[in-house]
């Protein structure tokens, strides 16, 4: 017999876990490029950040700000946006 010719014990089971794991790999790499797609993709303003107050606007124009003064326009945006009345479905 020469060593060709036997099969060594559980050599079958490397080879799919290989495979197994370069799928996996794969897999992984394509949802991360679709994660970043979406990421990097431009989100359209919505109705309640348009009408934000002109300093909101400011600090859209400038990324720059300090984290504080994004969080306080944030909440800003967000107390006018809470505060504009819902039309209700009893109006005639």
């Amino acid at each position: 017999m020469r060593a060709q010719d036997i099969d060594p014990p559980g050599g079958g089971a490397e080879v799919r876990a290989g495979l197994g794991l370069i799928a996996l790999l794969l897999a992984l790499g394509l949802v991360g490029l679709l994660v970043k797609k979406q990421l990097t993709a431009a989100v359209p303003a919505t109705p309640a950040l348009q009408a934000a107050p002109a300093a909101g606007a400011a600090g859209a124009a400038n990324p720059g700000l300090a984290p504080q003064q994004q969080v306080q326009q944030f909440r800003q945006a967000l107390e006018s946006a809470v505060q504009t009345p819902r039309p209700t479905g009893e109006d005639p």
